[in-house]
């Protein structure tokens, strides 16, 4: 019997593990997650993946590491094959996709359609922004993927999910792995901000610490880690109706952080700000997700923001995607589509 874990590389760890215990290879495997921010470990195994005694081994590593368990079937023997060790680097490479619409169609009960076959496929670390008009469907379209708002045809796919498939259990655990910040901060104003961060781990605590408003010396670390990373940890004891909303929206955008999602869901974050500090809160988003690799969808007003920090940008008109691609290849021909003719809206206008 034999374990080990091999590979660091776009955003997942692979553990092999044998007839020794998971436990074995589980541990380092987490370690390197933590040090490297990566989202997935994947569980190599020589288990029936269909048995339920292995189904419930990969719900409580779930629940004990807060990382998603891809399954992958491998024989034990002495040693892996190379060709098998090439199999599993072929898996890596086919494993990018985080996010695929297939076909997708909401419609209300009134019978308006919000949106209508969306055909997209967001990877890995990407950096999205959703423009349009108001009442395009942009909102629709980003709550879909945390179940705010379900879909009425096609299939939506979540880092190997169907997302329509999910209740109970599974559906909070899928929800913990997925922030959502909104253009109302949604924070608890009378509170301090590292109080407000810390409300992001109670899912995850026994009722009597929930009950009492106990934290541990580790969790309120993390909390201060997670505001010092947006850039406010000289706030973290300052009441949040003290602070400015630039401050208070940094405050959400760090309780999300510390929830360790793989992606982050923005609603008009900036919406409410000045232009100065949209551009900070932007710039927070942008670093963010370069240095740990998050996957962030923006719903954005602002054109100009849109353009200068996000990588691509998806546009919507009528519940339809009529511009998918690098934000460097958007003209104004092709924003006059999105906006229909109309004045494009910029920071400040």
């Amino acid at each position: 019997a034999w374990s080990f874990s091999v590979g660091a590389a776009a955003g997942a760890i692979i553990v092999i593990s044998g007839k020794a215990g998971v436990e074995v290879g589980t541990e380092k495997a987490w370690e390197i997650c933590e040090k490297y921010k990566l989202p997935r470990i994947f569980f190599v195994t020589d288990m029936d993946v269909d048995n339920a005694s292995y189904r419930k081994i990969v719900e409580d590593l779930e629940a004990m590491y807060g990382k998603k368990i891809a399954p992958f079937h491998l024989p034990i023997r002495e040693a892996p094959r190379s060709g098998e060790m090439q199999s599993l680097s072929i898996l890596r490479q086919g494993e990018t996709s985080m996010i695929e619409f297939k076909h997708v169609d909401k419609v209300y009960p009134n019978g308006t359609k919000g949106l209508s076959d969306i055909n997209l496929t967001i990877d890995q670390g990407e950096f999205v922004a959703i423009i349009g008009l108001s009442g395009a469907g942009k909102s629709t379209l980003i709550r879909t993927i945390n179940r705010m708002i379900d879909i009425t045809g096609g299939q939506l796919i979540v880092d190997g999910t169907d997302v329509m498939s999910l209740s109970g259990k599974a559906m909070r655990r899928y929800r913990r792995k997925i922030g959502m910040i909104f253009q109302s901060y949604n924070l608890v104003t009378r509170a301090t901000a590292i109080k407000n961060v810390l409300t992001s781990m109670v899912p995850d605590m026994p009722f009597w610490r929930v009950l009492l408003g106990r934290f541990t010396k580790e969790q309120k670390i993390r909390a201060l880690e997670a505001l010092d990373k947006v850039g406010i940890l000289d706030k973290a004891y300052s009441r949040c109706d003290q602070l400015s909303g630039g401050q208070q929206q940094r405050v959400s955008l760090a309780r999300t952080l510390n929830q360790n999602p793989t992606i982050i869901l923005a609603d008009e974050p900036v919406a409410a700000l000045d232009p100065v500090t949209a551009h900070q809160v932007m710039a927070d988003f942008q670093r963010i997700n370069r240095e740990m690799n998050i996957t962030v969808l923006i719903n954005i007003h602002h054109v100009d923001l849109a353009l200068q920090y996000c990588t691509r940008v998806i546009g919507i008109r009528s519940g339809i995607i009529v511009y998918d691609g690098p934000t460097t290849s958007v003209t104004q021909e092709i924003l006059d589509q999105i906006y229909n003719g109309a004045t494009v809206p910029t920071a400040g206008t």
